[in-house]
């Protein structure tokens, strides 16, 4: 409004031909055209470096389908899986603080979303080995399309969150920036879901243990009839109990 009260003083005054008039009011103009772009300078660099955030993850998502790019010794699943397990916190921290920045300091939102995006490339990576670490081929395809999820709802997190940077008393914008945080925030879950199923050595060892209760306890009720004189031992049975509790022993101690 004081750019364009500005501007037409400066246009009434050329008009009457008067010069002390134009020179005061072109003053008038120029001070309220830089207090214009001094007001519009932080939501003109929150927007930049959301673009920025938003092109850090679109380069991170590129590298998805290519080997992975860490030197030195391959890493177990395990140890992927934990470093995963808390990129994905980190990132789930991250989209929730990004959604109170909407709201209550929106010219921060392209600063923190960058800050988010810097997490992405090593999410990537650490997959990938992960992916190479996994015996199933199930395994790896859900890890890899799990991560993809992530890594697109984050870039929607983003794109909205610029949106609601620019706009952040309007409701609407407000929504499906909400909207975009519940989908992100889902598909971190997916994504740790994931990382569960491929733990075979985790699934073999719980299945090793469930047979290892089952052995002992049939070999705590053969011997409790024993001792009462209700049945006399069966030899073989409980033969066969002590070779499951040891196949039970070995397969948990490979897990």
């Amino acid at each position: 409004k004081n750019v364009t009260d500005g501007v037409l003083e400066l246009m009434c005054a050329a008009k009457e031909g008067n010069m002390n008039n134009v020179a005061q009011a072109a003053q008038a103009a120029s001070l309220a055209i830089n207090g214009l772009l001094t007001a519009l300078k932080p939501s003109m660099a929150g927007s930049a470096a959301s673009e920025e955030a938003l092109a850090m993850v679109k380069d991170a998502l590129a590298n998805l389908g290519g080997p992975p790019q860490s030197q030195g010794r391959p890493r177990t699943y395990q140890e992927c899986k934990d470093e995963l397990t808390d990129i994905s916190k980190s990132l789930a921290t991250g989209i929730s603080t990004l959604l109170t920045i909407s709201k209550t300091k929106p010219e921060d939102v392209g600063a923190v979303s960058k800050k988010i995006a810097a997490i992405i490339p090593g999410l990537v990576e650490m997959t990938k080995l992960a992916a190479a670490a996994s015996s199933e081929a199930a395994s790896k395809k859900l890890l890899l399309d799990s991560t993809r999820d992530i890594a697109n709802a984050t870039a929607e997190i983003f794109a909205r969150a610029k949106d609601a940077g620019g706009d952040p008393k309007n409701a609407a914008v407000q929504q499906k920036m909400s909207g975009a945080v519940n989908a992100g925030t889902a598909a971190i879950a997916r994504f740790v879901n994931a990382l569960k199923a491929g733990a075979v050595g985790d699934r073999e060892v719980e299945a090793a243990i469930d047979e290892m209760a089952r052995n002992a306890a049939d070999m705590d009720s053969a011997s409790l009839f024993a001792a009462a004189g209700q049945l006399e031992p069966n030899a073989e049975a409980i033969g066969q109990t002590v070779e499951g509790l040891q196949a039970a022993l070995v397969q948990a101690a490979k897990g």
